[in-house]
């Protein structure tokens, strides 16, 4: 599909811009004329929009219709040679980080640089595309403040969410399978992709029913080990075991509802998460579960999702006093990058049983 500006709007748009570059005063109509026109052209010339700024910024303050608008005299105008260098474009990434432009917007503007360069003839030739460049491009991003916008699935909230099970899905299979994923996904810090399947995973890159082994003392349940053969930057290939104790203190214990889970799914080897027909469960399936739970609990699914559990693990198990080597260790992180969403809440407010090695009790 491709979309065109009629022949006669687009002559008038340079006939209007040619008009205006010779003069040094227009009127607040004229001008409001003009950004119409270029408005209208940006439907097609998507990049146009990133030059509108500051005509629009020309009118802010002017309330005549026949008030003069005059360019301001301090500016300096240059005369720019094509193709542009990628120094002087580097330089420009740099000069609009330090204005405070978002990455996203500095990389809409470079759209435009090459956008210009393509209609000018220069296709062979895009300087925004130059490795110093996009390294500029990549060094602004990390600099500029980030903030993750998903919240914390709590223990309050995880007790919710189960609670809704009965609701949202009569059947008990599957309440006790969704029980079963939240609280592993909650207690052992797991990412979705490592419980349930993604359109392009291979089944055996999830959690599969041997990595999963019960730990019995004097006949009674105490531990659950979790083997994770698949999982994020594990370049080296090397399993990695966690272990999570019973929790006495709550009506959620992973352990528990895991061995309620089991007898249901049967012996059958493969994935560990099975639905009622014996298949792997689907991400996009998990994904609808949790904004149904979510729903009925009256929580904006905008903001909890299903790497909302592993937040809160994290969070809570921060505010435990778990130290960071032990928090990497529990959710196979290489670095500390799981400090960017760990969110502050008072000291001792959620009692979510981590116990002092490192364990989930």
């Amino acid at each position: 599909m491709e979309s065109r500006l009629p022949n006669d709007k687009l002559q008038k748009a340079l006939a209007s811009i040619e008009g205006f570059l010779v003069r040094k005063k227009v009127t607040l109509k004229e001008l409001q004329s003009l950004i119409g026109t270029l408005q209208f052209a940006t439907s097609v010339v998507l990049p146009g929009r990133a030059f509108l700024r500051r005509l629009i910024d020309l009118t802010i303050g002017v309330h005549r219709e026949v008030q003069k608008i005059v360019s301001d005299s301090t500016s300096t105008a240059y005369a720019i040679t094509l193709p542009l260098s990628y120094a002087t474009i580097a330089l420009y990434v740099a000069s609009l980080h330090e204005k405070g432009f978002s990455a996203s917007t500095i990389t809409s503007n470079l759209s435009a640089i090459a956008y210009f360069h393509n209609i000018s003839g220069y296709n062979t030739h895009d300087p925004t595309k130059a490795f110093v460049v996009r390294k500029a491009v990549a060094g602004a991003a990390r600099l500029m403040p980030q903030y993750d916008a998903r919240l914390p699935i709590t223990k309050p909230i995880l007790q919710k969410l189960v609670h809704s099970l009965q609701y949202v899905y009569p059947m008990q299979y599957n309440q006790l399978l969704y029980k079963a994923i939240f609280s592993l996904a909650f207690y052992g810090l797991a990412r979705v992709g490592e419980l349930v399947m993604t359109a392009q995973d291979k089944s055996d890159n999830v959690l599969q029913v041997s990595d999963v082994n019960i730990v019995y003392q004097n006949s009674k349940p105490s531990s659950m080990q979790v083997c994770f053969r698949h999982f994020k930057h594990n370049s080296s290939q090397k399993a990695h075991t966690i272990t999570l104790n019973t929790v006495v203190t709550s009506s959620i214990c992973p352990v528990q509802a895991m061995l309620d889970y089991l007898p249901k799914r049967g012996a059958q080897s493969g994935c560990l998460f099975l639905d009622q027909n014996k298949k792997p469960i689907p991400r996009k399936h998990f994904d609808m579960v949790v904004r149904k739970c979510l729903k009925f609990c009256d929580l904006d699914s905008t903001y909890y999702k299903g790497h909302s559990f592993r937040i809160g693990g994290a969070t809570l198990a921060v505010h435990q006093g778990m130290s960071d080597s032990q928090i990497r260790l529990l959710g196979r992180w290489k670095s500390d990058a799981f400090k960017k969403y760990i969110i502050c809440r008072e000291s001792g407010k959620y009692n979510i049983g981590f116990s002092s090695n490192g364990h989930l009790n």
